[in-house]
């Protein structure tokens, strides 16, 4: 195993959830200066049930977008941790992690708000999608945004890696990435 991919399964077990992202359809949006991409590749129009279970998170974004973010392309790692599947990228100045659980749904997350694993639970949609956000590290290093797409949920991950330059606020840097990427999921409950 990999660092990344020990790295990767660390957090995905210390968040105690099955990550989860999927993407269906093509949208266009340009989000804090990301340029818009059409036809990403992987997208499935389709919105047709199954979408989200067969849908691959590592083509989700583009090269360029993950560029942009600071994202090295040569450190794209495939992740299958508790039924999630997905990506994770390494980067300056942070850790990227996109999957998919089509199994598990926001208001399961809601259920468990109060557990002693997550150190801030917060209510916050994207666009017009259930969504939370999360913590489980007390030094604010990582967060996790999740939001409602086809049959399950969708994570996206940012955890910092870098103490140098400015610091990066992880909670407000995960809701831009969904904010991006909320127009190729699949509807929900498809």
């Amino acid at each position: 195993m990999t660092r990344l991919g020990a790295l990767v399964r660390r957090l995905v077990l210390v968040f105690g959830i099955g990550t989860s992202v999927a993407i269906s359809g093509c949208g266009e949006q340009e989000v804090a200066g990301i340029p818009a991409e059409s036809g990403v590749a992987g997208s499935d129009a389709s919105g047709l049930p199954g979408a989200l279970e067969s849908f691959d998170m590592c083509t989700v974004m583009s090269d360029q977008e993950l560029q942009y973010l600071g994202l090295r392309l040569d450190t794209k790692e495939p992740d299958e941790t508790l039924g999630a599947v997905g990506c994770v990228w390494l980067g300056d100045p942070y850790l990227l992690g996109l999957s998919r659980n089509p199994h598990e749904t926001i208001a399961g997350f809601a259920e468990r708000r109060d557990s002693p694993q997550f150190t801030t639970f917060k209510e916050r949609s994207v666009a017009d999608r259930d969504g939370v956000q999360i913590r489980t590290d007390s030094a604010g290093e990582g967060c996790s945004q999740l939001m409602a797409a086809g049959s399950g949920t969708v994570l996206v991950l940012v955890r910092a890696s870098s103490s140098q330059g400015p610091p990066v606020d992880p909670c407000a840097e995960a809701l831009r990435i969904a904010q991006m990427i909320e127009p190729r999921l699949p509807e929900v409950g498809s």
